[in-house]
């Protein structure tokens, strides 16, 4: 599968149109990640995709709720791949005219996404080190929560990254349906 990481949400067609028609041509699977999407791209993704038309899946997760916050990093780190931002000036619409980089092996299941890793063992422990510094500087400061670092880094083995989906998804029958698609 091709990928793209966006650090923001998707609020027309027009910013990923690039990437559908790339799927409609190669017929090639996308992954989007993201912090959600307007109701018209979710249409227009899970029609084209019952179509037969694209193979895009799109991951929105909750920008309200901490432990996600920084999924995307570590989704990001896992592929080897970098988040895009508005930040740095990037626009989601000149990257997916790119060529998008491509993962290894993703399995959607009911409660979690499986990602199998692009980047070596030695990789993997050094984001874990990373995350574990972290921790270490954050039980240090009381107002921080070390349980979401807690998390990241149990999320993290060399075989595989779990990354498990808000309990809104797993409650609202629509919404796993979307991800279904």
């Amino acid at each position: 599968y091709r990928y793209v990481i966006i650090n923001g949400m998707i609020e027309s067609v027009g910013e990923i149109h690039h990437l559908l028609q790339k799927s409609n041509e190669t017929k090639e699977a996308y992954v989007i990640f993201c912090f959600g999407m307007s109701d018209e791209v979710k249409t227009t993704i899970i029609k084209n995709n019952q179509m037969g038309r694209i193979k895009v899946y799109p991951v929105c997760l909750n920008s309200s709720d901490e432990s996600s916050l920084n999924i995307l990093n570590d989704i990001a780190a896992i592929h080897g791949g970098s988040v895009l931002s508005s930040d740095l000036g990037i626009t989601i619409s000149q990257e997916v005219r790119k060529e998008l980089p491509i993962g290894k092996k993703i399995s959607f299941l009911k409660n979690n996404i499986v990602i199998f890793p692009c980047i070596s063992e030695i990789e993997i422990k050094s984001h874990r080190m990373f995350l574990k510094k972290r921790l270490e500087n954050a039980q240090c400061q009381p107002d921080v929560r070390t349980d979401v670092l807690e998390k990241r880094i149990k999320n993290f083995t060399g075989k595989k990254v779990n990354i498990y989906l808000p309990s809104r998804f797993r409650k609202n029958k629509k919404l796993m349906r979307e991800l279904d698609y």
